[in-house]
């Protein structure tokens, strides 16, 4: 059984939907795609394996920089709704990754968290928060390839106290032991 964060990260002034996401084993180490062979371009897991998910926001870190106002300033977030969608790549697959049963698997509960800081980060003068899953997506399947969307709503407060809500989205794909399909042994 190995632990996995999966990173996903925003800006407050970003006018995209799209996260950015990256998987990580154990403190920093990224965890690439597989680069070849039956499995390539899918981050690979194995049965029993847990995902703790860890959501990152970032804004301008003063508004007392040139060009930055108190909205471009978050204050605090929260996570309303983190859901995975699984589709599987094979019509005799089970369901999800985390659960054979349901495509869908939500993450419910949030704790804040220490975000990381790169020099480049301070140097840009970026403020980041972070909230972190209490509980993990365990991986449930033995073996199975899966595209996974993944929809992240957030209530952001910005330093000027208003409140907006934001819907976010990203799309790894992921499989399970040797990707092959459902098999019960």
């Amino acid at each position: 059984m190995t632990d996995y964060t999966l990173k996903l990260s925003f800006d407050l002034r970003q006018v995209t939907q799209s996260l950015a996401y990256e998987f990580v084993l154990g403190e920093n180490s990224a965890y690439p795609v597989e680069s070849g062979g039956p499995l390539a371009g899918t981050f690979n897991f194995q049965q029993g394996d847990e995902i703790f998910v860890e959501v990152i926001a970032t804004s301008a870190a003063n508004p007392n920089v040139p060009g930055t106002e108190p909205k471009d300033v978050l204050k605090d977030f929260t996570v309303t709704n983190c859901t995975f969608v699984s589709i599987p790549a094979h019509m005799t697959e089970l369901l999800s990754l985390f659960d054979p049963a349901s495509a869908c698997s939500t993450v419910d509960e949030w704790e804040p968290a220490r975000p990381p800081q790169t020099p480049e980060d301070k140097q840009k003068n970026l403020l980041q928060l972070c909230k972190r899953s209490v509980t993990p997506l365990a991986v449930t399947t033995k073996n199975g390839q899966w595209k996974i969307s993944g929809y992240l709503s957030v209530e952001l407060t910005s330093l000027d106290g208003k409140t907006y809500a934001q819907l976010y989205f990203f799309d790894p794909e992921s499989s399970s032991g040797n990707g092959g399909g459902w098999n019960p042994n």
